[in-house]
């Protein structure tokens, strides 16, 4: 299959006609693969290295601080080889405690947790109500409600394991969500992700910057990616030449906040349609080449001519052997 590019408008009313091969789809889509790998694995390497360097700055070290009182101070953690860890997953993957010992020190941590949440609210010893109605709620098979005293008491011949069991369910299930929701902690953890995700984007943005705009404007002769210098194509304008720097960036803005940004936001969509008219239409072009008036052709066979002058003179060349 041709494509024939002609321009009429030349110096010295001279007729340029230029005729290059369409290139085959499964090229465009390996090519279009490596690229994405390329990309993809850049921003990986970007992004790790990055964050590296984020979690050795002082701003994150001040953050990790807070977090780490935080979650010491709820009674909720254990400290264990450097790590905080949940104080239930830490027993129900420890067998070197006794159901009695692993009883008696959840239910410590428990009601110091409870009774700290009383300074949360502006309900009178509200942690506390709140744990006596999880007690009632979730464990009447361990606790019961004495209406003599009003108080909420132990059952007798009830097994060490089965408060163990409570006191985790409790945690896992309630504890937990309550620590999470402190605000200093919910600050300092939306601070340390935000700065996460900013760094991933922008570890994206240049990876993209580099494979879909510099790389092709370092390889003048037809714009080509690393997937199109593999597989021996380029991009070319609607007079059969390589792309000026404005028509470039023309091409990538149209790539950029279409093909990539909003199909980032609408589920792939707009690149789906992209592929769709890359397949379907005459002249195989995706969106962003239809909006810049660019076309993909190949140069196996042929060169690619940077402008009108270099034809003309490469014209008279081969006129003058």
């Amino acid at each position: 299959m041709k494509n024939n590019i002609r321009n009429e408008t030349t110096k010295n009313s001279n007729l340029i006609e230029l005729e290059y091969d369409s290139v085959p789809l499964y090229k465009r889509f390996f090519a279009g693969l490596i690229d994405i790998f390329l990309t993809v694995f850049l921003t990986f390497i970007l992004t790790l290295s990055s964050i590296f360097i984020y979690t050795n700055t002082s701003l994150y070290k001040t953050s990790l601080i807070s977090i780490n009182e935080i979650i010491n101070e709820s009674n909720l953690y254990i400290r264990n080889n450097n790590e905080y860890v949940l104080v239930s997953d830490f027993y129900e993957n420890n067998k070197t405690f006794s159901d009695l010992e692993k009883k008696e020190d959840l239910e410590k941590r428990v009601n110091h947790f409870y009774i700290s949440l009383n300074c949360y609210s502006d309900k009178e010893n509200f942690g506390i109500n709140l744990l006596n109605d999880l007690k009632i709620k979730y464990g009447s098979n361990c606790f019961y409600l004495d209406e003599s005293t009003s108080l909420i008491k132990e059952k007798e011949d009830v097994l060490d394991k089965e408060f163990a069991s409570f006191y985790i369910y409790i945690i896992n299930e309630n504890a937990i969500g309550y620590l999470l929701q402190n605000d200093l902690y919910r600050k300092e953890t939306n601070n340390i992700f935000m700065i996460q995700l900013i760094l991933l984007l922008i570890s994206l943005f240049f990876s993209v910057l580099l494979f879909y705009f510099l790389i092709p404007l370092f390889i003048r002769r037809g714009n080509k990616t690393i997937g199109k210098l593999i597989f021996r194509f380029g991009t070319l304008n609607v007079y059969g030449f390589s792309l000026s720097i404005k028509e470039l960036i023309l091409k990538f803005l149209w790539f950029f906040f279409f093909e990539f940004l909003l199909s980032l936001l609408t589920f792939f969509v707009p690149l789906i349609v992209s592929v769709g008219m890359m397949i379907f239409s005459s002249s195989h072009q995706n969106f962003n080449e239809y909006m810049s008036k660019t076309y993909s052709l190949s140069n196996e066979n042929k060169k690619f001519y940077l402008n009108y002058e270099e034809y003309f003179f490469d014209k008279k060349k081969k006129e003058n052997k």
